[in-house]
């Protein structure tokens, strides 16, 4: 059985759909390269899971706290993409690989941003995460 099978009953009690999509048009949209991920869509914002998708308990765990909790989106150059054009304001922290980056503590980073990300949600500006720096080369931002 596999990790959503296992977490689908207790996303189901949690008022949270899944959908297992086995469409490569609709991974190709997302940017999802690296099979099988999982992605949790707020407000029409996804995000993507980083960690084990075969244990059930760190699925279900990373679930119901984007659920619960506002957090910063980790997002692939092409959901980015498109939120940029479908949003007017749209913060970005371009992360870049934090394993190869030594000189900054991401997790650091993203704590202290995390303390403002409630407030932009507020006044209608979305704050993502990517280690994809593709979109800010592109847009020369």
């Amino acid at each position: 059985m596999d990790a959503l099978q296992v977490v689908a009953v207790p996303c189901q009690e949690n008022d949270i759909g899944i959908v297992k999509i086995n469409d490569a048009s609709e991974n190709e949209k997302y940017g999802l390269k690296d099979l099988p991920n999982v992605m949790y869509m707020r407000n029409l914002v996804p995000s993507l899971m980083v960690g084990d998708f075969e244990d059930p308990d760190q699925v279900l765990e990373w679930i119901l706290k984007q659920q619960t909790s506002t957090l910063i989106e980790e997002v692939t150059d092409e959901i980015l993409t498109e939120l940029v054009d479908s949003h007017e304001y749209v913060a970005v922290y371009f992360r870049g690989d934090c394993e190869e980056n030594k000189e900054v503590d991401c997790d650091e980073v993203l704590a202290g941003l995390e303390t403002i990300d409630e407030d932009l949600d507020e006044i209608g500006i979305i704050l993502v995460t990517t280690k994809d720096k593709t979109v800010a080369q592109d847009n020369g931002k």
